[in-house]
């Protein structure tokens, strides 16, 4: 699935899925499994995710701000850095959090539906397995551009946002 071949790594489950089945598994030996099936599934219409860049090294322009938070939360107001890149969505730019330990891109409900995104699954367990388990939704957009990159098809969180939200 890694690779955009959605279709082939839901088939592949639903095989051992049907496998499992036919030998009488009990459900838990499979519900996992019926999760990727069904992910991977919901991927499997569109393309797999590339990259178009220059052949040279690309710059990026960042900022750093401080992390606000209310004064009952942290006495200062702040807490920590934040690293903010500009992103190109449907030719509109926006400030985006770098978060270099990230596995995939986030975004709120509500800038999702600003900026168009398609939805592919409406119901998403994210984190299933860790403490903060917390359901969300995933979709994409056709381009998502950081400076002369532009990453299409990316795979993308999205959670709505209450508590922390800043507008």
């Amino acid at each position: 699935g890694l690779r955009g071949n959605y279709a082939s790594a839901a088939q592949n489950a639903q095989n051992i899925i049907d496998q499992l089945k036919a030998q009488n598994a009990e459900k838990e030996a499979y519900e996992g499994l019926e999760q990727v099936f069904s992910f991977y599934s919901k991927l499997s219409s569109i393309p797999a995710p590339s990259i178009t860049r220059p052949d040279c090294d690309v710059s990026v322009p960042i900022e750093i701000e401080k992390v606000k938070l209310p004064t009952s939360v942290e006495p200062k107001g702040w807490r920590g850095t934040t690293i903010l890149i500009p992103v190109t969505i449907n030719g509109k730019t926006y400030r985006f959090i770098f978060d270099t330990g990230a596995g995939t891109s986030f975004m709120s409900e509500r800038f999702a539906k600003e900026v168009g995104v398609r939805m592919l699954n409406d119901s998403l367990t994210i984190n299933s397995t860790l403490p903060g388990a917390m359901n969300g939704q995933m979709g994409t957009v056709e381009n998502m551009q950081i400076g002369s990159m532009i990453f299409h098809y990316p795979s993308l969180l999205l959670l709505r946002l209450t508590r922390w939200t800043v507008s």
